[in-house]
């Protein structure tokens, strides 16, 4: 249930952030890009990982049909590979990551003395 909640929250939070991004600034539209990646990528795997976590916890009973995680399973886990595989995902994140890095610790003047 939290997980649920911080899903939605998340969601209403990058809906807002896109909402306000200009399209004109390329800067804002790589983070929204890398946020929305990463997010799809985490949700969709922690969501298909729930389902099965579920399904488990009921034993025999979680393969029946009339206990619904079959279905549900076989509906959530291609959400995993829709628009971009999650690791793929995951990769394009990490490198916008790893090119904020660099743009920081290249400018000197911007990075804590010490």
């Amino acid at each position: 249930v939290a997980m649920a909640h911080a899903f939605l929250f998340t969601g209403q939070w990058m809906n807002n952030l896109y909402r306000t991004s200009s399209p004109n600034n390329p800067e804002e539209l790589q983070e929204v890009h890398c946020t929305t990646a990463c997010l799809k990528s985490t949700c969709s795997s922690l969501m298909s990982r729930a389902i099965e976590a579920c399904r488990l916890a009921c034993g025999g009973h979680g393969y029946s049909q009339s206990s619904g995680f079959p279905r549900l399973y076989t509906w959530a886990t291609p959400a995993e590979t829709y628009e971009g595989e999650s690791h793929v995902m995951w990769l394009q994140s990490a490198r916008y990551l790893v090119k904020c890095v660099g743009m920081v610790t290249s400018d000197q003047s911007s990075l804590p003395a010490g």
